[in-house]
């Protein structure tokens, strides 16, 4: 169904799926997203809106493969997995990413996702407080 290539540093791919859908009428004339998202992606033809489904087909494809041969499916979604459970927790900004690390080597519950997230604040503000300190 998918065929990927390169040309020097170019990366192509090709995707060949019977691909039938409208545009006009049924949930695309009843549902307002469905209308905002056709005129946000300037879809006016039925070839447009496979142009685009077949971009998005082609997306996945590219990153299943990357997650194949990267570090490996369960990895990938282990660190999902903790990201959410980071934003899940209440942690926002720079937090996330700092939390989501820290997840990665502890028990993915929401209660130590918590924890965690409080002792990172804790810690920050104490180096704030230090830096006033010696301000």
């Amino acid at each position: 169904m998918t065929r990927w290539t390169t040309d020097g540093k170019m990366l192509h791919g090709q995707l060949r799926v019977p691909l039938q859908l409208g545009v006009v009428g049924g949930a695309t004339a009843a549902l307002p997203l469905a209308q905002i998202a056709m005129r946000l992606g300037k879809i006016a033809t039925v070839a447009d809106a496979q142009a685009v489904l077949a971009a998005l087909g082609l997306v996945q494809n590219l990153a299943a493969l990357r997650a194949l041969v990267g570090p490996g499916i369960q990895s990938g979604h282990m660190a999902l997995q903790a990201g959410a459970l980071a934003i899940a927790a209440g942690a926002t900004g720079t937090e996330i990413d700092a939390l989501t690390h820290l997840l990665q080597t502890t028990d993915k519950t929401i209660g130590r996702a918590k924890e965690l997230l409080a002792q990172l604040r804790a810690d920050k503000q104490s180096e704030e407080n230090d830096n006033e300190d010696r301000d």
